[in-house]
C-alpha cells in the first residue's frame, strides 16, 4: 500500500488469497523489473520506482479510492438554543460557546431561531467554517420557512458537515388537521459513511409546552407521512418535545401513539434532565425507528451534552448560552468495500482476573465446550503472575470465537 496525493493505491495480487496464477507471474516480472531498473546507475533511483510502478500498472490490476478503511462515528445532536435572535447573536462572548458547541456535531437541528435576519444565521455557518478548517470537508445549513401563530414565529436549521450528510429534499410538514403550534421540518439527507445506511430521514420539531402530550403523539402521523413521501423508515424524530414533568400527566402516556407504538425506539429516556432548571425534566428528546438506524446507534454515547461543566463556565452564563443541554448521539461508521473484503469478523471477550491467583483450567475447560481459542502466550508454562515484590497482579485472558459471523 503506498500514498499518491493523499489517496491510497493498492496492487490487488499482494492480497494472497486473491493472487491468481497469473498474477503471480506478473510479480515475478515486475521483481525483476525492479532489479533491471536499480541496477542503471544513470537512472536515479526515484525514476526507477516511477518505472516499477508503470510496469506494474501494466500487468495487474491498480486502484485508487479516497475513502478511509473504516469511517468514524458521526454525533447527531439537536440543540434548543433559546431565543436565538438579533441579541444574543450580537453577544461575542455567548455566540463563542455555541460555536463551539456546534463544532461538535456532524449533523445539528437549532430550534428557536427567532432572528427576522437571514444574514445572521449565513454568518453563523460562515464562521463556523472558518473556525473548521478543513480542505474536503464544510459546514452547510438548510433553514425552514418561518412556522408559528401570530406573531410567534420561529425557524428550523438543520446545520451539517457536507461529507457525513447530502441533503436530498425537505419541507414543512403539511399540517392538515392544526396539530401543531410549529409543525415539524422533515428533512432528507443522504449518509454515505455511515454502516448500512444510505439516507436517513430527520423530523424536527418543537412542541408547545401546554399541547406537548397531543403534539408529541401526532408525530407518529408525521412519521407515517415522511415514510411514504421518501420511501425511508429509518427516521430520527428529535427536539424540544416538552414531554416530561408537569407538560405530560402519567395518565397521558398511555394515548400517546409516538410512545405506544413498538417502532420507535426513545433514545433520550425519562430518567434524563435536558435542562439547566432545578427540576429534572427530560423536555428534549431522540426518538428513532428503522432496523438500519437502530443498529447504527452507539447506545452509550446518548444523553445531553453539559456543556457548563465541561467548559468550566458558570451557570449564569451556561444560562446565557441556553436553558437546555443539547441532546445527541452517535452513529457508526461504514466500512469501505475493500477492507469489507479482506476483514473477517470475530468476536473477543476480555477476561480481567484480579484473583491471587487465576485458574486457566478453568478457562481451559471451556475451550472444548464452546469453541474458544485462549490467546495468552504464557498459558502453558504459568498459571499466575507475580510482581518482583511477591504481591498478586492480575492476569488477562482473551477468549475469542473465529466462527462469530457478526
Amino acid at each position: 500500500m503506498g500514498k499518491e496525493h493523499g489517496r491510497f493505491f493498492t496492487v490487488t495480487p499482494f492480497f494472497p488469497h486473491q493472487a491468481s496464477a497469473e498474477d503471480k507471474w506478473s510479480l515475478e516480472d515486475a521483481s525483476a523489473a525492479w532489479h533491471l531498473f536499480s541496477s542503471i546507475k544513470m537512472v536515479p533511483k526515484i525514476c526507477a520506482i516511477f518505472l516499477l510502478l508503470a510496469t506494474l500498472c501494466s500487468v495487474v490490476s491498480c486502484k485508487t479510492w479516497n475513502n478511509q478503511t473504516v469511517e468514524r462515528p458521526v454525533l447527531v445532536g439537536a440543540f434548543n438554543i433559546q431565543n436565538l435572535g438579533v441579541s444574543k447573536m450580537n453577544n461575542k462572548t455567548v455566540m463563542d460557546i455555541i460555536k463551539k458547541i456546534l463544532l461538535r456535531y456532524d449533523m445539528v437541528l437549532i430550534q428557536e431561531v427567532v432572528t427576522m435576519k437571514p444574514e445572521l444565521m449565513e454568518n453563523l455557518v460562515s464562521d463556523l467554517n472558518k473556525l473548521y478548517r478543513q480542505k474536503d470537508s464544510k459546514y452547510m445549513m438548510q433553514i425552514s420557512d418561518r412556522v408559528g401563530r401570530g406573531n410567534i414565529k420561529e425557524q428550523y436549521a438543520y446545520i451539517y458537515r457536507n461529507d457525513k450528510f447530502k441533503f436530498l429534499s425537505g419541507h414543512i410538514f403539511p399540517d392538515h388537521l392544526d396539530d401543531f403550534m410549529r409543525p415539524p421540518y422533515i428533512a432528507h439527507f443522504a449518509t454515505p459513511t455511515l454502516r448500512d445506511l444510505d439516507s436517513m430521514v430527520f423530523i424536527g420539531i418543537h412542541t408547545q409546552p401546554k399541547y406537548a402530550a397531543n403534539e408529541t403523539s401526532a408525530l407518529a402521523r408525521v412519521y407515517d407521512y415522511a415514510v411514504k413521501t421518501f420511501k425511508q423508515e429509518n427516521v430520527m424524530l428529535m427536539g424540544d418535545m416538552n414531554a416530561a414533568c408537569s407538560n405530560v400527566r402519567i395518565s397521558d402516556w398511555d394515548s400517546i401513539e409516538l410512545w405506544k407504538r413498538p417502532e420507535f425506539t426513545w433514545l433520550i429516556t425519562h430518567d434524563f434532565d435536558t435542562t439547566l432548571s432545578t427540576n429534572c425534566c427530560p423536555y428534549d428528546r431522540i426518538i428513532i425507528a428503522g432496523d438500519e438506524l437502530e443498529d447504527a446507534v452507539i447506545r452509550e454515547s446518548v444523553g445531553p451534552f453539559k456543556y457548563r461543566d465541561l467548559y468550566g463556565i458558570s451557570t449564569d452564563m451556561a444560562l446565557a448560552v441556553s436553558d437546555h443541554w443539547p441532546v445527541e448521539v452517535k452513529l457508526r461508521g461504514g466500512t469501505s468495500k475493500a477492507a469489507s473484503v479482506n476483514l473477517e469478523p470475530s468476536l473477543c471477550l476480555i477476561i480481567h482476573d484480579v484473583r491471587s491467583k487465576s485458574i486457566p483450567s478453568q478457562l481451559l475447560s471451556q475451550k472444548s465446550t464452546f469453541g474458544f481459542q485462549i490467546q495468552n502466550n504464557q498459558i502453558s508454562t504459568e498459571l499466575y503472575s507475580e510482581s518482583s515484590n511477591g504481591t498478586s497482579s492480575s492476569t488477562i485472558y482473551a477468549l475469542c470465537n473465529p466462527d462469530i459471523n457478526s
